[in-house]
């Protein structure tokens, strides 16, 4: 009778422990949606770098998920489903959140209730860039060749409803031409065929195109920053060839599932923080252009909350529309 009752527990023990496993599997692996394909851009870099350093932050495996389409929302809809525990994060620039909303009937979220602010990982520049063989010195020689042969002012970006996209609408109105707008799935498509020959321009985070630069194989024209950076000091500022209103930034930011405990959300902004102050970390930001930016979570919700209201009219003057 008790080898009996001792058998009995050692079988429901190891039902337990079966029963058990998958949940304590699930619990070492986390996740970081990316909205773009991979190898697309600086968004892909940095998830990437967001990966790896939480997995050594939290001794939990965290992967890439490239969930593409729609501007970034099918990643903002895998994120808006899944387990609010902190093991599953969105990183996107703000634009999918304060942008893209406005170019569509329904995006199918609402980016100030369905997503959760953890923190904001760092701000970018904007620049455009042409094949490095083109007889396109600066800028001014761009503007020129467009105005003797209109079907020059063609210039893809990241995604339609991207910042990108909308900074190539602005460089266009400041610089007096009318530029045609050819979206991609990420900044890398649209900078190959520039590279290629296929494209005559791209606007893109500087990130992004720095190293075809380097490579010899872009030209870039002028970045959007305040000011020339220790990798940029050879591109010259919108701002220093006359055009001080094509001053502008955009950042990254990282977001968890709606119903997340405010005590993990408050842990993970603190971790993220931790992270990006790394010398090694900001050695690779510094290399993607990306300036650190931490903020506490409420200032990174009252930023998305601004800048989605501030788009808002611009998008809506501007008549483009995603949807059509």
């Amino acid at each position: 009778m008790i080898h009996r009752r001792l058998m009995a527990r050692r079988a429901l023990l190891c039902l337990g422990l079966a029963s058990a496993l998958p949940s304590a599997r699930a619990q070492s692996h986390g996740k970081i949606l990316c909205g773009f394909p991979a190898g697309s851009g600086t968004l892909d870099l940095l998830s990437r770098v967001l990966a790896e350093e939480l997995g050594k932050e939290t001794g939990r495996t965290f992967v890439v998920e490239n969930k593409t389409g729609a501007g970034g929302t099918l990643a903002v809809k895998a994120l808006m489903t899944s387990p609010p525990d902190g093991s599953t994060l969105l990183f996107a620039p703000g634009t999918t959140l304060t942008i893209y909303p406005h170019t569509v009937a329904d995006a199918g979220y609402d980016p100030l209730k369905d997503l959760v602010p953890i923190a904001c990982i760092g701000e970018y520049t904007m620049g455009i860039a042409v094949k490095n063989d083109q007889q396109v010195r600066d800028l001014g020689a761009l503007v020129s060749g467009i105005k003797q042969d209109p079907r020059r002012a063609v210039y893809g970006s990241p995604g339609a409803g991207s910042l990108p996209h909308f900074f190539g609408m602005k460089i266009g109105e400041a610089v007096g031409v009318q530029f045609t707008h050819v979206p991609y799935r990420g900044s890398g498509p649209a900078v190959m065929d520039v590279v290629g020959g296929v494209l005559a321009s791209v606007v893109a985070p500087v990130g992004a195109i720095l190293q075809h630069k380097q490579s010899g194989a872009l030209k870039i024209l002028a970045s959007s920053g305040e000011r020339r950076g220790a990798r940029t000091a050879d591109i010259p500022t919108f701002a220093e060839l006359g055009y001080p209103n094509l001053t502008s930034t955009g950042w990254f930011g990282a977001f968890a599932p709606p119903g997340t405990p405010d005590a993990e959300c408050e842990r993970l902004n603190q971790t993220i923080a931790r992270i990006f102050q790394r010398p090694e970390v900001q050695t690779r930001l510094a290399a993607a252009d990306v300036d650190p930016k931490p903020m506490t979570r409420a200032a990174l919700r009252e930023l998305v909350a601004t800048e989605y209201r501030g788009w808002k009219k611009i998008v809506q003057d501007s008549g483009f529309r995603a949807d059509k």
